[in-house]
């Protein structure tokens, strides 16, 4: 999986009107990947860091709660 901002930028330069081969010299990316985000502009996976933050938040109330024995077997 491409991380976000190579991908953004990949996004960026085609916006520009840039060729894919030279969005892939510029980035240092195999012309395969520039056509693989270009094809799929969203990411497959990928939760919102506010989902992250959230489901973080929420650790130290499930560490409590689970038994020290199912934790530390």
């Amino acid at each position: 999986m491409i991380p976000y901002e190579p991908r953004q930028a990949i996004l960026t330069l085609k916006a520009q009107g840039q060729p894919l081969r030279e969005i892939s010299r510029i980035l240092k990316v195999s012309r395969n990947t520039v056509r693989r985000v270009l094809r799929e502009p969203e990411p497959k996976t990928s939760s919102p860091p506010g989902e992250a933050r959230e489901f973080i938040g929420l650790l130290p109330e499930i560490y409590r709660v689970v038994p020290a024995a199912v934790r530390d077997p």
